[in-house]
């Protein structure tokens, strides 16, 4: 599901193909982040994250819970 914000905004319902991304926004930014999130120092394997988004995707088929990613393109 891909959800169209505006013209340069967009989320999408998470999925394996953002494994990538993510793993590398974290490790990329984890000094910064590790102010507001406890977990960052725990995704150094990307196994972590590849969890983290299973468990996600299971959520979200559940409907009991959502996860998206946000993208902004410049």
């Amino acid at each position: 599901m891909t959800i169209q914000i505006g013209d340069n905004i967009r989320i999408e319902l998470i999925q394996e193909q953002h494994t990538s991304s993510i793993y590398q926004l974290v490790d990329n930014n984890i000094d910064y982040l590790r102010t507001w999130l406890s977990f960052v120092d725990k995704m150094k394997p990307i196994e972590f994250a590849e969890n983290f988004i299973c468990i996600s995707m299971q959520r979200n088929k559940k409907e009991n819970r959502f996860a998206f990613v946000n993208f902004l393109t410049i």
